[in-house]
């Protein structure tokens, strides 16, 4: 009866904290506009790695009102998805890859050059939209990350601190069910903004575009 009574409990338990949680899962963002000095793309095929280990952050509830639950966000796929998708707009191809690759070792997996992204800050906080009784949620959502070009013959391009945040606005929900998706929303708008400024910095790094003023080493 004893151990009936612990089963009981802990399923109580299991129950009660998946209750409390509101899971979510961050989309795609669209890729934004990189502005570029030059009008053609770098005419070369490059790896893309992005360590995304800093997002495993959760959210954090501002709100008092919120107190008694916790937001699950998955929000890394989004953004390894998200920075690629901007990229292609200004290399001549790109592919995600699992682990960064050796400098000598990129001609013969078919790429030209390896781009190594580290999320190095990320932040999200929801609180309510109004100070008195709010119906709504905001959420802020910061990231910061620094970046580093290779290619065969050595280093070509890295920026460290490069910053965006975004903000969104959203219905507060059951039990405060609408926080997921409103930090999602702040997030999507956050890693758009860093995308493109990454990938503007890329697209103006005067020693990459130099490296590829003759044709890549990959078909």
């Amino acid at each position: 009866m004893k151990n009936l009574a612990l089963a009981g409990t802990s399923v109580l338990m299991s129950f009660v904290l998946v209750a409390c949680s509101h899971q979510s899962t961050a989309r795609r963002a669209q890729p934004q506009t990189v502005y570029s000095d030059y009008d053609t793309a770098i005419n070369g095929r490059f790896a893309l790695f992005v360590d995304t280990a800093a997002m495993a952050r959760d959210p954090e509830f501002k709100w008092s009102g919120c107190d008694a639950y916790t937001i699950k966000l998955s929000a890394d796929v989004a953004m390894r998805e998200t920075l690629l998708a901007t990229l292609k707009k200004i290399v001549r191809d790109s592919d995600l890859v699992e682990a960064p690759i050796a400098p000598s070792d990129l001609a013969a997996a078919g790429f030209d050059g390896m781009i190594v992204v580290e999320i190095d800050e990320y932040s999200v906080e929801v609180d309510a939209s109004s100070a008195w009784i709010s119906t709504d949620l905001t959420a802020d959502a910061e990231l910061q990350l620094s970046y580093k070009v290779d290619v065969a013959g050595g280093r070509r391009s890295g920026a460290s601190f490069i910053e965006a945040a975004g903000s969104h606005t959203g219905p507060l929900g059951v039990m405060c069910s609408g926080a997921g998706e409103v930090a999602a929303g702040a997030v999507e708008k956050a890693m758009a903004s860093i995308a493109a400024k990454a990938s503007e910095r890329i697209s103006n790094s005067s020693r990459l575009r130099d490296e590829f003023r003759t044709s890549p080493t990959t078909d």
